[in-house]
């Protein structure tokens, strides 16, 4: 069996500055077939009132299941992981030692 996980890279910025086309990507992913859309802090500078916020906002307007994939650059990778588990996220994406 094969599994198409869509990486949406720079996901949440993103979304900042253009949340109508970022959301458009996903969507686009979900109608292609992709089985899980992973939405990316590529930049890892989401805190997490605004890592919520965004999140909610995304799983209201798409149908497939969502992963998550942090970077740690704002020390926030670990909270917004949980938080996204905690929303339904069901894959994370991590590294340990810059090892994946």
């Amino acid at each position: 069996m094969q599994e198409v996980v869509y990486d949406a890279e720079h996901f949440f910025d993103g979304y900042k500055h253009n949340p109508d086309y970022a959301i458009k990507t996903l969507l686009a992913a979900q109608d292609a077939g992709a089985d899980v859309l992973a939405l990316c802090d590529t930049n890892g500078g989401m805190l997490p009132d605004e890592f919520i916020r965004t999140w909610r906002e995304v799983a209201s307007k798409v149908s497939c299941p969502l992963g998550i994939h942090t970077h740690n650059d704002s020390g926030c990778a670990e909270a917004n992981s949980m938080i996204a588990v905690s929303e339904g996220a069901i894959q994370v994406q991590g590294t340990i030692n810059g090892l994946w």
